[in-house]
């Protein structure tokens, strides 16, 4: 039943994003969309006993209170969930997920990395593709996640890029 909930949330927000040209934006804390994002799934990485780790880079902290972006916050919200939803469930009992979110030149990137499988090269091509799931997955998924967050990301101006996807995997979004 978790499942069938999980494919119409996505499929909701599919037709959200899908029908949108251009954000209405607001100026909002990324540190606080993010810590969000890592609060919100606390209760199923401690159920499956995977640890989050959150970190901002000390230069990025010295240098801002707090850091006020033009975004939809509950959509890029949503979008950091995913990545986070999906480094869970494919990191092994007792794994970790690290959140770190940096400034990389004039940009801000925020990293999440897992300590799961690797992601076969020959599945790279149709990672961010609609109802695309790797075959080897054990996860019960619609194939939307990566392709919803992609086009979040992109309405948003930044990019989503895979970094790693041998022995653990690494997602950036880059705004």
């Amino acid at each position: 039943m978790h499942h069938l909930i999980k494919v119409v949330e996505d499929m909701l927000l599919l037709a959200q994003v899908d029908s949108l040209q251009k954000l209405p934006l607001k100026h909002e804390d990324l540190l606080e969309i993010v810590s969000e994002a890592v609060d919100t799934t606390g209760p199923k990485a401690r159920e499956k006993g995977v640890v989050i780790s959150f970190n901002v880079d000390e230069k990025l902290l010295a240098s801002y209170d707090h850091i006020e972006l033009p975004v939809m916050g509950d959509l890029l919200k949503s979008a950091i969930l995913n990545l986070i939803d999906n480094a869970i469930d494919f990191s092994p009992l007792q794994g970790i997920v690290k959140v770190f979110v940096a400034r990389r030149e004039n940009r801000f990137v925020i990293q999440i990395e897992d300590d799961g499988p690797s992601i076969p090269d020959i599945f790279l091509p149709r990672l961010f593709k609609r109802f695309e799931r790797y075959d080897g997955s054990k996860r019960k998924g619609s194939g939307l996640g990566l392709s919803i967050t992609k086009k979040i990301v992109e309405l948003h101006g930044g990019e989503l890029r895979l970094v790693k996807h041998q022995e653990g995997t690494i997602f950036e979004i880059i705004l």
